[in-house]
């Protein structure tokens, strides 16, 4: 058998495709099982679902987008190949720097939490396929307790703050005390 197909959705014709190409294809929506296949050897359009080496992929993905109560699942996930074409907001030195100054500016580390815990965050590095490594889950553990630290933090400084200022604060309303008297 070949390994190259062709997909025709609508009035496009992709290809030469491999199965890699078709599965993530799929994967991402491009194509849909419904979509026509066909291989370099033959003449004829078939369904992609109805052609068997293609059957077990589609399963798996019908699988995959199933919750165990029946209802479906999406989900779409973006793949970069080249770290300039990321938004600065997923971008690994952004995302290290504003944690790093978020501890001075806690909405700034608020902000990056907010992205970090909805969005994939990427990084230079290439995997085996050529696409850009994301940051590994664990970080969101380190960002949750770095939160919490920080908040910890903030609200030592103010108590503080508070208490050294309380003096002050003080001897302020005393001298103001007669001012007030007066009216």
């Amino acid at each position: 058998m070949s390994d190259a197909f062709y997909l025709q959705r609508r009035d496009t014709v992709l290809g030469p495709c491999t199965v890699r190409d078709v599965e993530q294809f799929l994967t991402y929506g491009s194509i849909k099982p419904d979509d026509l296949v066909r291989s370099d050897v033959e003449d004829e359009w078939h369904p992609l679902e109805s052609d068997p080496r293609f059957f077990e992929i589609i399963q798996d993905l019908r699988d995959r987008r199933q919750r165990k109560d029946g209802s479906p699942v999406r989900r779409r996930i973006v793949r970069y190949r080249n770290y300039d074409k990321v938004p600065e907001e997923q971008r690994g030195h952004v995302m290290f720097w504003r944690l790093f100054t978020g501890w001075f500016l806690p909405w700034r580390l608020w902000k990056a939490a907010a992205v970090l815990f909805s969005q994939r965050i990427y990084r230079r590095a290439l995997d085996e396929e050529g696409f850009l490594k994301a940051w590994p889950a664990w970080i969101e553990i380190v960002v949750s307790v770095l939160l919490v630290l920080n908040l910890i933090f903030w609200a030592i400084v103010i108590l503080v703050a508070f208490q050294s200022i309380l003096p002050l604060w003080h001897t302020l309303v005393e001298i103001a005390k007669p001012l007030w008297d007066h009216s």
